[in-house]
């Protein structure tokens, strides 16, 4: 079983780097630039699943996720733990009820690593990672980043397209870990209240602030 600091940290990690939708018919630089700044709002639901490097399953999970353009996102995983990830576009909440604990960082401190930088908005996709097509597989299109430092946290990120849209992100880390997250019901550029965005803490919860 992943202990529950590691756990959040790598949610953290997947809802800052999560994009957006590509356009069809560009070489894969273009369509990763345009993964990753295209599309002002996304809602979908996910399922998410955690192996070890010999296949082994860690972790499972689903929720749902919602991102508007520039920086806010709100990620809740509902099963089996509820957990909820939400920015503003200045801070980040990481609210994990059963432990009854919120961790608060300033967006651009929880922007360390390349993926994250790239959902902000700062750099190209291009300077930080190789992008190789992959071809097709499981009825979708394949990408693959390889970060180009590294110090990155994820040594592997494929990305799987299908009907001109995200369905599946597979990253693999620094100790041989796979995480694969499918989405479905995906929604673009529908409106998006702020307010789903902004997050009160709860009464008789801990409260961790994180400096840079």
């Amino acid at each position: 079983m992943l202990n529950k600091v590691f756990i959040r940290r790598r949610l953290l990690a997947f809802a800052l780097m999560f994009g957006v939708i590509p356009a069809a018919g560009a070489d894969a630089g273009d369509l990763l630039r345009q993964f990753f700044t295209s599309a002002v709002t996304l809602h979908a639901s996910f399922r998410q699943q955690v192996e070890d490097e010999e296949g082994k399953l860690l972790e499972q999970s689903d929720g749902e996720m919602w991102i508007k353009r520039p920086g806010k996102f709100r990620w809740d995983y509902r099963h089996p733990g509820q957990q909820q990830i939400i920015s503003n576009g200045e801070k980040v909440w990481i609210y994990d009820q059963d432990l009854e604990q919120v961790t608060v960082k300033q967006l651009n401190s929880a922007l360390s690593d390349a993926p994250a930088m790239l959902l902000a908005g700062k750099g190209h996709v291009d300077e930080r990672f190789h992008i190789r097509p992959l071809g097709a597989r499981d009825g979708m299109d394949w990408l693959e980043l390889t970060p180009k430092q590294d110090s990155a946290e994820f040594t592997r990120i494929e990305i799987g397209f299908k009907s001109g849209g995200i369905r599946s992100l597979q990253l693999t880390d620094q100790f041989g870990q796979t995480t694969r997250i499918t989405f479905e019901n995906n929604d673009i550029n529908s409106k998006l209240s702020d307010d789903l965005f902004a997050f009160s803490v709860p009464e008789n919860v801990d409260v961790f602030e994180v400096s840079d």
